[in-house]
């Protein structure tokens, strides 16, 4: 058994999914400070007086589309200073922007404006602990990364393989009217033969076991907007600017990292057995790969590219960090394997085709239009260190 300590610095914003939404019940906006402010509304109910607790109910029994405008300016105009003073109140940073678009809501009369706009305040939060309300990052997602460095590492090495070739002949061929039943069978097929296994109970990763990874200290974690950027034209989608929360650069985790093999069942067999050194070294070069492309988009686009510190580079060559990438927006190509890369691009007129890399590049961003702050999502460097 191989045991490491781990540790996580965030280079850019990084969301991790986890299907949690702030409610709207549960926040107000403050346009002045620029700040979103969560609260619990059991502490609300407590200081509100019979006629302000009339008015919430009112509200609460509307059905129509206009009573989360109407608990918008209920929460800003009228109660704003309870709010403020209640206990365990959060506040996050937001950007100016949502903070302006805000306001605009709050002057929203006409149900079509309203239904147009009604989700213009649904912000997704980055997985957490509710009992702390700190960010955590799973050891799923960095799992995931390893992975698929690994695999990029074992598709070069046997990509001359008879049954390898034969799969990649196939993976090859697949076009947009191929089922996507038949693409999922073609990939797994070829993890299974690279990683050597039939039964997945045998799946060698199931040896590596990763601890979620908690905060080294208590993180502000803030909300910023999502941006899908053209990578040709550097136009941006606005239907598709959102605001969501973000874990910021500069945030530390730690957890640990296992590798075992004498937990499995005697019984079974596991032929590729993952050394953790090589496991590092082919995420490395996958995820180093990627950061070469985003540097040199980055100069067509005019965003920011990941702060490499001399620190973080040192520690890289001293191979005791590495690069990788987690989250969501971390973009295609940090999923999938170079060489068989299938990304499926969406094209006008509901036309669909496979390419090699994606045409667009998701950026955190406070603005939604002017990029030149923005930065690429989900870069981090992993440090570990053995324990004896």
């Amino acid at each position: 058994m191989e045991r490491y300590k781990i540790n996580i610095e965030v280079l850019s914003p990084i969301h991790i999914g986890c299907d949690e939404f702030f409610k709207p019940v549960e926040f107000l906006i403050d346009s002045k400070e620029r700040v979103l402010i969560t609260f619990s509304l059991f502490d609300l109910l407590e200081e509100l007086s019979p006629s302000e607790k009339n008015e919430l109910e009112r509200i609460a029994d509307k059905r129509e589309v206009s009573s989360l405008v109407d608990l918008y300016k209920f929460y800003a105009y009228h109660i704003k200073d309870k709010i403020k003073s209640l206990r365990n109140i959060k506040k996050y940073s937001i950007p100016n922007e949502l903070a302006k678009r805000y306001e605009e809501v709050l002057r929203l009369d006409s149900e079509r404006d309203i239904i147009q706009n009604f989700n213009a305040f649904e912000i997704p939060r980055t997985y957490f602990n509710p009992y702390t309300d700190q960010p955590i990052i799973p050891g799923s997602s960095l799992k995931g990364a390893l992975r698929t460095g690994y695999l990029e590492k074992l598709l070069r090495e046997h990509s001359d393989a008879p049954k390898i070739k034969e799969l990649k002949s196939k993976i090859d061929k697949v076009n947009i009217k191929t089922p996507s039943k038949e693409i999922k069978t073609l990939f797994n097929d070829l993890e299974k033969k690279l990683l050597s296994y039939t039964n997945p109970a045998n799946d060698p990763f199931k040896s590596v076991k990763i601890s979620d990874l908690i905060p080294v200290n208590s993180i502000s974690t803030k909300i910023l907007y999502q941006v899908n950027v053209s990578k040709e034209k550097g136009e941006t989608k606005g239907g598709l600017t959102l605001p969501l929360e973000i874990i910021p650069s500069g945030a530390h985790f730690e957890g640990n990292l296992v590798i075992d093999y004498k937990s499995n069942n005697d019984k079974l067999q596991i032929k590729e057995k993952i050394k953790f050194e090589e496991l590092l070294n082919s995420t490395h070069k996958h995820f180093l790969s990627i950061l070469k492309q985003e540097y040199t988009l980055c100069k067509n686009l005019n965003f920011k590219v990941i702060p490499l510190t001399k620190s973080h580079q040192n520690a890289i060559k001293e191979k005791k960090a590495i690069l990788i990438k987690i989250g969501k927006h971390s973009g295609a190509e940090a999923m999938t394997l170079d060489g068989i890369r299938k990304i499926l691009i969406k094209k006008s007129g509901n036309r669909k085709e496979y390419k090699e890399s994606s045409t667009t590049i998701w950026l955190a961003s406070e603005n939604k239009n002017n990029i030149s702050n923005a930065m690429p999502f989900g870069w981090a460097i992993l440090y570990f260190e053995k324990i004896v």
